[in-house]
């Protein structure tokens, strides 16, 4: 069972958390035993949890019996971006998740790490679900690439390049809020009502693939194989398209 919790940006008010968590003595509700966070926060636009944030969900998480486990889908991402190891977030959980086929390039793969119990006792469940692939060193082979040093620190370039894309949409004069991005995403808000999945459809005719989170937001990603020239490119478009359907 799955309860959400609203936050600032990734980040949760620990009193408004404490009022979620389960009785274990109460047979009526499934207990409480776990506690997630995702880091980078894909729909507040990539961004960063703070390690001392992270330690403090440890100390919450510690005082109520709770693991706690970090959806680290783009955690290099956040640790390319503030310049530190990416064990000053891991260090404070139980488990952690992190993709392989996002930022670091691979053509598929995630990682889930922890415990050596935690591990055999994942190795079992995705057994029983039926889990499993023939052949993964092949697959493995990309992931040890990815790991390397100069393609974390290739990450850079993808912030470089949002960085870039938020500025040149921001000066386009639209009814837009194009939300500051912290990593390799930027969330652009628009304004005014509109047929925001017409924009998504016209923006993919035009090479420029993009994701509507809401019915106001839509999320745009830089990735590896982007350069300039493309964020050039990606600039004049969304702003024509933007143009043309907010005008309306």
């Amino acid at each position: 069972m799955i309860r959400t919790y609203p936050s600032n940006k990734g980040v949760p008010s620990f009193d408004q958390l404490q009022k979620l968590i389960c009785d274990k003595e109460d047979i009526h509700e499934p207990p409480t035993t776990l506690f997630s966070v995702e880091n980078t926060h894909n729909y507040h636009g990539g961004v960063i949890i703070q390690p001392e944030i992270i330690k403090e969900m440890k100390g919450f998480s510690e005082k109520n019996d709770l693991k706690l486990h970090l959806d680290g889908a783009r955690i290099f991402n956040a640790a390319v971006s503030l310049k530190i190891p990416v064990t000053e977030f891991t260090k404070y959980v139980d488990s952690v998740m992190f993709c392989l086929s996002k930022g670091l390039s691979c053509p598929v793969g995630s990682i889930v790490a922890g415990s050596k119990e935690f591990i055999t006792n994942a190795r079992r469940y995705r057994k029983m679900l039926g889990g499993g692939m023939r052949q993964a060193g092949i697959i493995a082979s990309f992931g040890l690439i990815a790991l390397e040093q100069k393609w974390i620190n290739r990450l850079e370039e993808d912030h470089e390049n949002v960085k870039l894309l938020a500025e040149g949409i921001e000066t386009s004069d639209l009814p837009i809020n194009v939300h500051k991005p912290e990593t390799n995403i930027v969330i652009v808000e628009l304004k005014k009502k509109t047929r925001i999945f017409k924009i998504v459809n016209t923006l993919g005719k035009e090479g420029i693939l993009a994701f509507n989170i809401s019915k106001e937001k839509i999320r745009f990603v830089t990735h590896y194989g982007i350069n300039k020239d493309d964020i050039q490119y990606s600039i004049e478009k969304i702003s024509n398209v933007l143009n043309k359907f907010l005008s309306e």
